[in-house]
């Protein structure tokens, strides 16, 4: 897990999953403090991740949010930073969401 700190101040936090690098590195939560969000701080801990997961030589990286509202700027940011969705599920959770997933591929 990484903390983002500003003037000593948590505002955020990204974690991910290591136990299949180097053929996959799997990106879990990306959060950001609500009054700090829409400044490319979540962004920003998403590309610290990509950097960890390349210098352990990782082949590709995955990662899933939601086709809801609410997810419109996680999709956005993920595509940003050069993911492509690959697929698609539905889950019985949280009123029958669709997920989307992502993947990286390093060149």
């Amino acid at each position: 897990m990484h903390v983002s700190v500003i003037n000593e101040n948590p505002i955020g936090f990204v974690s991910w999953d290591p136990r299949r690098i180097p053929e996959l590195g799997e990106i879990g939560q990306n959060c950001i403090i609500p009054s700090y969000r829409c400044n490319g701080y979540g962004k920003l801990q998403i590309e610290k991740v990509l950097s960890i997961f390349q210098n352990e030589s990782t082949r590709k990286v995955i990662v899933t949010t939601a086709n809801h509202p609410f997810f419109n700027a996680a999709k956005k940011m993920y595509l940003s930073c050069g993911f492509m969705e690959s697929s698609y599920s539905l889950t019985e959770k949280y009123g029958g969401l669709k997920l989307i997933h992502y993947e990286y591929k390093f060149r």
